[in-house]
């Protein structure tokens, strides 16, 4: 009985060993529930887009995990402008932004490298802002 425990914790060990290559689910960010999650494989030279229109001040926070870094950024455009609130470079992190006024916010993430990079996105919905639209649109 004690041979086949050690068997079958041996197996247990060596299933754990083959995991996949992609990266892990944002299941543990630790977002408040229910969460709306997306998850992207973005092209070289092309972008994964999060559009909000926000309609009462708000903070959002948007969590994110990828395959390797990619640059990212918090803007909006006004009369013709983009304005950026906040740009980076990583692969993984939760973005805040303060809603202070209401309309269009947008969280970019855009590929620079040579290889396609599979991004995932989460977020909590609020009444406090709408999802206007990602890009690439949902298949």
């Amino acid at each position: 009985m004690l041979k086949q425990a050690c068997y079958a914790l041996c197996f247990l060990a060596f299933a754990g060993c083959a995991q996949s290559t992609q990266a892990p689910s944002l299941l543990t960010t630790g977002l408040d529930e229910p969460r709306t999650e997306r998850d992207f494989v973005v092209k070289p030279g092309k972008f994964a887009e999060l559009n909000l229109n926000v309609v009462n001040p708000t903070t959002i926070e948007v969590a994110y995990l990828a395959d390797a870094p990619l640059a990212w950024n918090i803007h909006a455009h006004q009369q013709g402008r983009t304005i950026y609130h906040q740009r980076g470079d990583s692969g993984s992190g939760t973005l805040r932004h303060v809603a202070s006024t209401p309309g269009r916010v947008s969280f970019m993430w855009e590929n620079k490298g040579s290889q396609s990079i599979r991004l995932q996105i989460a977020f909590t919905p609020s009444p406090r802002f709408e999802v206007v639209s990602w890009h690439p649109a949902a298949p």
